[in-house]
């Protein structure tokens, strides 16, 4: 077997490549995955990224926690969504919208009076818009959903199943396309962040408890990812650009309104938990987390 010469130690740095077993090449496997090049990769890019931030907002960390408590599991239930559906339960649920639509607005950039996020998107910086279009879009969707699912059975216009009430449709937002534009916006943002994180959502492990469930996921995930919506809708993708969002004129501006970005967020997913509606609690958490999700995934 080849060896030093003499005198230089077995390891250093001029000694001839040794072997294992006689014939065994003595060299690294450096072979990977696709998951574990992944993991590499993302590795690499947030050590390069956390070497250019010049201030603590600007690490890919600062908005993990975008929902308030989404990483705690205390408390936590788990509910089959199926069995409990959204849909119109009688809870009057407009002050927590006007609490979320009155209180929570950025208080940078142009002095408008506190309450202006139920008004308007006139004068508010582009980053205010863009959670108003959110919220507004949030909304318009449950509304949609009580008004298809509006009359229990065996009540008026219910018949033996779930019915619809088309008048409170219109009214509520038949007659404001620009409340369902925003619906329209909501769509694109999560659309987007599932384009972005398409190769992770592949590789995930996702285990449900059940082995027959767990192949059934992961076979509807990889249907959506292939289905042509992400490829035949991609120009409709271009309706939000994040790159545009956090355009400060300085370093300590930029880091303000990221701060106000995801204070004003994570106020309106603490604003859900005052919802005494146990049905709509549900559904409004549901829609916080998701919307949480894509924007961390964006941003």
């Amino acid at each position: 077997a080849p060896s030093a010469p003499p005198g230089e130690p077995p390891c250093s740095i001029d000694a001839e490549e040794g072997g294992g077993p006689k014939g065994e090449p003595d060299r690294l496997d450096r072979s990977m995955t696709r998951a574990e090049r992944l993991a590499v990769d993302e590795a690499i890019e947030a050590r390069r990224l956390e070497g250019s931030a010049e201030c603590a907002e600007d690490l890919p960390a600062y908005f993990f926690d975008m929902c308030s408590d989404d990483s705690s599991e205390s408390g936590a239930e788990d509910v089959n969504l199926v069995k409990n559906p959204e849909r119109n339960t009688g809870y009057n649920g407009s002050h927590i919208w006007e609490s979320m639509y009155n209180e929570n607005c950025f208080e940078v950039g142009s002095g408008l009076p506190r309450g202006r996020f139920r008004s308007a998107t006139s004068g508010m910086c582009y980053e205010e818009r863009v959670l108003w279009r959110l919220l507004s879009g949030w909304h318009a969707s449950t509304t949609i959903a009580i008004a298809k699912n509006f009359y229990a059975p065996g009540t008026k216009g219910g018949g033996g199943s779930w019915a619809p009430n088309p008048d409170m449709f219109m009214r509520s937002l038949g007659a404001h396309p620009e409340w369902l534009k925003n619906l329209h916006f909501s769509f694109v943002v999560m659309l987007r962040a599932i384009k972005k994180a398409g190769s992770f959502l592949r590789l995930y492990q996702y285990s449900t408890g059940d082995e027959k469930e767990d192949v059934l996921t992961n076979n509807l995930i990889n249907r959506f990812l292939d289905s042509q919506v992400l490829t035949v809708c991609s120009p409709l993708f271009e309706a939000f650009d994040e790159t545009k969002l956090f355009k400060g004129s300085s370093v300590e501006h930029r880091s303000l309104l990221k701060r106000q970005f995801k204070s004003v967020f994570r106020n309106i997913t603490v604003v859900v938990d005052c919802v005494q509606c146990q049905r709509c609690r549900l559904h409004a958490k549901l829609f916080s987390l998701g919307l949480g999700s894509a924007l961390k995934i964006l941003l």
